[in-house]
């Protein structure tokens, strides 16, 4: 009975290890996602196509947000709104090694992706929004 006590009492401390790891390794993600955020918005305001302009991202509610403004006269706004969580991620794992990379580590810290889309007349928004469960 006694060894028994000790085995789970190693159990138990194997867990509280584990955990505190994950969390550890959570904080070190998110400090590099956030350092990684910081990199990408010194490239914009940047043209993502004609009509779309990438205006900022952000860490913003356990979410990861690219904010874009849309020309109304060139674009129909509320087509971005009609693109599937799914469609977007297969677009975003198509476009090359880099946005797989930073696909897996917003993944591992925990958060998803939204893409904001603003109306530049009538302001706007549509969004598409890619939980943390789907990368």
């Amino acid at each position: 009975m006694y060894m028994k006590n000790i085995h789970l009492e190693k159990k138990a401390i194997f867990a509280v290890l584990l955990l505190c790891c994950i969390i550890m390794l959570t904080g070190c993600y998110r400090t590099t996602l956030k350092n990684t955020v910081e990199e990408i918005n010194y490239r914009y305001p940047a043209l993502v196509e004609p009509g779309v302009m990438a205006t900022s991202v952000a860490l913003e509610d356990n979410y990861v947000v690219y904010r874009h403004n849309v020309d109304e006269t060139q674009c129909n706004l509320m087509a971005f709104g009609e693109v599937s969580p799914e469609e977007k991620l297969a677009e975003l794992r198509n476009k090359g090694v880099d946005e797989r990379e930073f696909l897996r580590l917003v993944r591992r810290s925990g958060m998803g992706l939204r893409y904001e889309y603003i109306g530049d007349g009538s302001g706007i928004v549509v969004s598409c929004t890619i939980e943390n469960a789907m990368l």
